[in-house]
């Protein structure tokens, strides 16, 4: 989690399975439902995955940006 300086928690799920289908929205939200939001800011949720997603994930828009390990340079 980051706490940004325009109000914004972004929030990151990290995945490391072969397949990653929309069955994550569901585990993101029930873990976001137990985080407290003492400054009612706004969450984004990102997800960062070792490989690309479904389509049917990226086709419900849910996530404010997903990466995959191609976007992530380790130096």
């Amino acid at each position: 989690m980051f706490e940004r300086a325009d109000d914004v928690y972004t929030i990151c799920e990290i995945k490391f399975k072969n397949k990653v289908g929309k069955e994550v929205i569901k585990e993101v939200e029930t873990k976001l439902n137990k985080f407290e939001n003492p400054r009612n800011w706004t969450i984004d949720p990102v997800l960062i995955s070792v490989v690309p997603p479904e389509e049917s994930l990226l086709n419900e828009g849910y996530f404010f940006k997903i990466l995959t390990l191609e976007d992530v340079h380790w130096n």
